[in-house]
């Protein structure tokens, strides 16, 4: 017959878990104090292990390393300002159109309202989008709390 190995006990040391979550804590702490920081240089590592094989190509084909280094970093640049200029026009463009899905929009919720019956849940959202708009636009959460309690719902079906 065979022996069974000996178990092996796994132990810590008493409040290792605690000392293991405060330096969790410090980390998450650390990253987030320094993320104006962090989240450059982890974008500045992450272009760089796009474009270093661009770079081997071209260095591959005899073209200095300084003179790849220039040249993808260069169309790299121009890639990302022509694409940011795009999404610039796209928001600009949807800007000027949104009257005219405001419209439409208007025009399809008053169909649903035709069909429902014009009260009900469609009714209750309209109004609560209301409010929700004029408290943004006037700021005044302070007074609106104790209206909030008045208004909170009964629990009739």
């Amino acid at each position: 017959m065979q022996e069974k190995p000996g178990q092996m006990k796994l132990t810590q040391r008493r409040g290792a878990a605690l000392v293991n979550m405060a330096v969790a804590a410090l980390i998450v702490v650390a990253l987030y104090v320094g993320r104006e920081i962090f989240v450059p240089i982890a974008l500045a590592v992450l272009l760089s292990f796009v474009l270093a094989p661009f770079v081997m190509r071209l260095h591959a084909w005899r073209v200095p390393r300084t003179a790849s280094v220039l040249v993808v970093v260069f169309f790299g640049f121009a890639i990302i300002f022509s694409l940011g200029g795009l999404m610039v026009s796209q928001a600009t463009h949807l800007a000027a159109r949104l009257p005219g899905y405001q419209q439409t929009l208007s025009d399809k919720v008053e169909s649903i309202r035709g069909l429902v019956g014009g009260s009900g849940t469609l009714e209750q959202a309209s109004t609560v989008l209301k409010e929700l708009g004029t408290q943004l636009q006037h700021g005044n959460t302070a007074d609106q709390s104790d209206n909030d309690l008045a208004r909170q719902p009964s629990g009739k079906a």
